[in-house]
């Protein structure tokens, strides 16, 4: 039998005061997590924190890594940098060190699926970004998990891009991969990284039509260094070393920039989208050999232009899809309300009508982990409209 749709949900949607109330409760947390940033980057700690640990608040939304001047130039925008404490670190080594890509592991609060929440490529931080999607196991660091967690590692097989490569004429995403099937390109390894390049090459391109969805399936694998004019990304002539590798890239095509897909149509295939992507995921990794085994559910890399709007909306909305049992029925409600807690924040908790508000509280989670995430009223809006929409149409089933 469906659930039906709770009173806080229903509360959310209809009473205007509550509204104000909840995003004006977010909003000045996030303010609180801004000044502790801005405290961690001046080694300083601010006035504020008298009500907890300053060490816990520096440490906690500190984002050292990203303020490197090595590492200042791979961020999109400058306002916009991940957490330490949750951020992705490509091939890391024995010391925990590695490369630095503007991405962070992201649980949800109320489905538990592992996320990477990245920003969109740049031509220069493209090969650090595929290199992530060629690593065998990728996993949370052991500092997010539970003490003898048994999470299990794998490769990351699913990529989704919620913003097309330019809106309005300006460049939101580098388009890293061909749009013509059978092309390849060839990403040079950075200036002092001593890998190899990488070949990317688009096999196969659906339109659907239901989910306002372009899939690709992309191979990649690492190459000897290419031969050719150093300006350009198609070459021929190099060797393939190793073996490659095969992930399903897909792009949500109607969501703007700053803003949430308008029309009905939009929304609604907006959930389909969400269904997709989870459908995607679970099943076998494309061209997958017989007899290989894979990962049930890896997590999944997903990046809008910052990685944190669109993004942080889009976990938001599939966390409660997943709790509610929108998504698939490959999870049971029974195991993602015994999910291990997430580390409590420095804020400590919401008021507690707002904490009773399952939107309201993934929000506040997410932003836990990556900055800004769900940075527009109007996106964490959406979240509820559409699943209350979900709800609906379930609903209309019966």
């Amino acid at each position: 039998m469906p659930p039906t749709i709770p009173e806080w949900l229903n509360r959310a949607l209809h009473n205007p005061e509550y509204q104000r109330k909840m995003l004006c409760t977010l909003s000045e947390r996030e303010q609180s997590r801004d000044l502790a940033r801005s405290a961690s980057c001046l080694h300083q700690v601010n006035s504020i924190w008298k009500t907890s640990s300053p060490n816990d608040c520096h440490e906690n939304y500190q984002i050292t890594e990203a303020m490197r001047t090595e590492n200042r130039r791979e961020n999109r925008y400058g306002d916009v940098a991940p957490f330490d404490r949750t951020r992705v670190i490509v091939e890391p080594n024995e010391q925990g060190k590695g490369r630095y890509l503007n991405a962070n592991w992201v649980r949800e609060l109320f489905g538990g699926k592992w996320w990477i929440a990245t920003q969109a490529p740049l031509p220069n931080t493209t090969h650090t970004f595929l290199s992530l999607l060629l690593q065998p196991d990728s996993r949370p660091p052991p500092g997010l998990l539970p003490p003898n967690s048994s999470e299990s590692g794998s490769r990351i097989r699913t990529v989704v891009q919620l913003t097309k490569a330019t809106e309005g004429k300006i460049t939101k995403a580098h388009p890293y991969f061909p749009n013509i099937i059978g092309e390849s390109y060839i990403i040079p390894p950075p200036k002092g990284y001593h890998g190899t390049a990488l070949k990317i090459t688009l096999l196969e391109e659906y339109q659907v039509k239901t989910a306002h969805c372009i899939k690709s399936i992309v191979r990649l694998i690492r190459c000897t260094p290419p031969v050719g004019e150093p300006d350009q990304s198609r070459y021929s002539k190099v060797d393939e070393v190793g073996e490659p590798v095969h992930f399903t890239h897909l792009l949500f095509t109607d969501w703007p920039d700053s803003g949430v897909p308008e029309g009905p149509g939009e929304k609604a295939a907006l959930l389909s989208f969400a269904r997709l992507v989870t459908d995607v995921n679970l099943s076998p990794p494309p061209l997958l050999s017989q007899g290989s085994s894979y990962h049930p559910d890896p997590p999944i890399s997903v990046n809008c232009s910052a990685g944190i709007g669109r993004t942080g909306s889009f976990i938001a909305l599939c966390s409660l899809l997943r709790y509610y049992g929108f998504l698939s029925l490959t999870y049971s409600r029974e195991n993602l309300t015994n999910l291990p807690p997430l580390p409590p924040s420095p804020l400590g908790k919401l008021p507690a009508q707002i904490a009773e508000d399952e939107v309201a509280s993934e929000v506040d989670s997410l932003r836990e982990q990556r900055m800004s995430m769900v940075q527009r009223p109007k996106q964490q809006i959406l979240v509820y409209e559409l699943l209350a929409a979900a709800f609906y149409e379930a609903e209309g089933r019966k």
